[in-house]
């Protein structure tokens, strides 16, 4: 019965509360009915325990769907994915024909995926940058996966690779460009010898230093110059008869190493021209 003010009686407000309390875990074990019983040991905390670390994964239910990794963003559509009962595939249902969607909607389409790509790309972004500071990435149980943290360190390895052999060469073709639009005095540490450090003379000279030198970019992915090509354009630029104009710069007391040096290198590459075409 209603007081003058408006308010309930005592035994109202009673049963009011016993119902909203009764509701209130009513839906809570609706809520996780897809995920199975709300472990006894939990249900009265207001959140779960969870392990400390960067990449520590919080609690789980083992009936959640496993992951891939700590960084899963879900699958982009058109990406199967299995349910284990019709109610959790009926929550999620699968792309929509293109074909019969309104132009909205294909909109929207487009920009879900777009959104997808660039969660996808910043959390493999977040893996490689972990790994690249030393860390180790766990899977969705939260146990340490070795197997896809080498994989990045592999490619991290080789990137870094890759990037050293492309400014090495890049610098080499540089430092040829500079010679040729100079007209300066030159000295024998002057001439862009392909060798990884520069020497300072004839006897640093190698046939498998100079092989690598040239030869090693090709290495680098997405690279579309042959071996035949490289080594073609090499003996060009380092046949005695086209660097007349470039030991007429060379200072006298240093012509002669350098002439030899250009010899040395010439006669290596057609070494191992012959050796690749014979």
């Amino acid at each position: 019965m209603a007081s003058g003010l408006g308010y309930p009686s005592s035994s109202s407000a009673q049963a009011n509360t016993s119902s909203q309390s009764w509701n209130f875990s009513r839906n809570i074990n609706t809520s996780f009915s897809r995920f199975g019983p709300v472990p006894n040991e939990y249900a009265s905390r207001s959140r779960p325990p969870f392990t400390k670390g960067y990449f520590a994964i919080p609690f789980r239910d083992d009936s959640l769907q496993d992951t891939k990794s700590f960084f899963s963003v879900g699958p982009l559509p058109g990406e199967e994915v299995g349910y284990e009962n019709e109610d959790d595939a009926s929550q999620h249902p699968s792309t929509p024909d293109p074909e019969s969607q309104s132009p909205e909607e294909h909109l929207k389409q487009e920009a879900r995926l777009r959104r997808l790509e660039k969660e996808r790309a910043i959390a493999e972004a977040g893996e490689v940058d972990w790994v690249r500071s030393g860390g180790i990435l766990r899977d969705a149980n939260g146990n340490r996966d070795l197997a896809r943290t080498n994989r990045i360190r592999e490619e991290l390895r080789l990137e870094a690779e890759e990037k050293r052999l492309r400014e090495q060469w890049d610098l080499y073709q540089q430092r040829w460009q500079a010679l040729k639009s100079s007209q300066e005095p030159l000295r024998f540490s002057d001439v862009p010898w392909p060798l990884p450090t520069t020497p300072t003379s004839v006897e640093e000279f190698t046939e498998k230093k100079i092989e690598d030198f040239i030869m090693s970019p090709l290495k680098i992915r997405g690279n579309k110059v042959t071996p035949k090509g490289r080594l073609r354009s090499s003996m060009l630029r380092w046949h005695p008869d086209k660097l007349g104009s470039v030991i007429a710069r060379v200072i006298p007391e240093e012509q002669a190493n350098v002439k030899e040096g250009i010899g040395v290198v010439f006669r290596y590459l057609k070494a191992l021209q012959d050796a690749k075409t014979g």
